[in-house]
């Protein structure tokens, strides 16, 4: 559906101007490249459940972010707060107990 959209401008740009096309094709390449590595090592790192909670903490950090920021939503319903309040004690809840397994394998 993009390359219909906005094939078009693209080519008349990239015939225009080649090397910033080149540059903007090259650059997103390696900015995916760079997304999925790090995406592994989280993966790796954190376990897949660890990686989701970070995902999800994510989102309501970027949301809460854009409000204050940018000013984006600023009028968050009851559901919203309770979401956001959700999210982080599910964070921390699960932070503790992953925190205790440690503590426990580390004393045996």
């Amino acid at each position: 559906p993009v390359l219909h959209i906005e094939g078009a401008r693209f080519h008349s740009y990239a015939l225009a101007q080649p090397g910033v096309a080149a540059l903007v094709i090259i650059g997103t390449c390696c900015l995916a490249v760079v997304y999925n590595v790090v995406l592994f090592q989280t993966i790796h790192r954190l376990g897949p459940v660890g990686s989701s909670v970070l995902g999800n903490v994510k989102i309501v950090a970027l949301l809460a972010l854009s409000s204050l920021l940018l000013g984006e939503m600023q009028h968050w319903t009851w559901r919203q707060h309770c979401g956001c309040v959700l999210t982080f004690g599910g964070a921390a809840v699960y932070s503790m107990q992953k925190s205790r397994a440690a503590g426990k394998v580390a004393k045996d």
